[in-house]
């Protein structure tokens, strides 16, 4: 929800005709993305859309993808993320590694009991999946957004920025592996457009 509303800022779309009403729909998406983090979570800090105890399952693609939102929706003043949430994004980033970026395939199955149109009970599942690879990228990206925007020192941004070349590298290399499940080459590409922004310095 807050990636459209996000995507249709910047596109000059309004909601029902009312810029107001979108940016207000944008602040009270990001606020409860932040009120729902799991600080407490271990190994590290996420979201856990299972609604069962913190250390249940880590949805690690789900979670850097929500972080690159959140930074996006700072940037546009929608919300201030809070010092702990930052550091762990730092922390999510600089501990990547290219076997869990590659390899990694989180599935969220969404399971409701409804009545259908016969007043009999039916249940509907949907998977959803959340790759490692393009939300990866995509928060990486807005994270090193972040940091020059708060001109932060060479050297804290010299290693994000060899990770993001590091995964750049790897999308590069899965797109053309035949062997190799599309879906997550196919996602890194729709996010290779957050890098426009960010300059060539490290």
């Amino acid at each position: 929800a807050l990636m459209e509303v996000l995507i249709a800022r910047h596109a000059g779309i309004d909601w029902d005709g009312s810029a107001k009403r979108l940016d207000q729909i944008g602040r009270e998406t990001a606020a409860w993305l932040v009120a729902t983090w799991l600080s407490s979570a271990q190994p590290l800090p996420r979201w856990n859309p299972d609604n069962e105890q913190v250390d249940f399952v880590d949805y690690a693609g789900l979670t850097l993808q929500i972080y690159g939102e959140l930074l996006r929706a700072q940037q546009v003043g929608y919300v201030k993320l809070p010092s702990a949430m930052l550091t762990a994004i730092d922390q999510r980033i600089e501990g990547l590694t290219p076997e869990e970026v590659e390899g990694d395939r989180s599935q969220i199955t969404f399971r409701e009991t409804f009545l259908n149109e016969q007043l009999q009970d039916q249940v509907s599942v949907r998977t959803v999946s959340f790759a490692m690879l393009p939300s990866a990228l995509y928060c990486t990206v807005e994270y090193l957004k972040y940091l020059r925007g708060v001109n932060a020192p060479r050297e804290r941004m010299a290693p994000i920025a060899r990770i993001a070349g590091t995964m750049l590298t790897t999308a590069r290399n899965l797109s053309t592996d035949t062997s190799f499940d599309r879906f997550a080459p196919a996602e890194a590409a729709f996010f290779l457009s957050a890098f426009d922004t960010v300059g060539s310095k490290p």
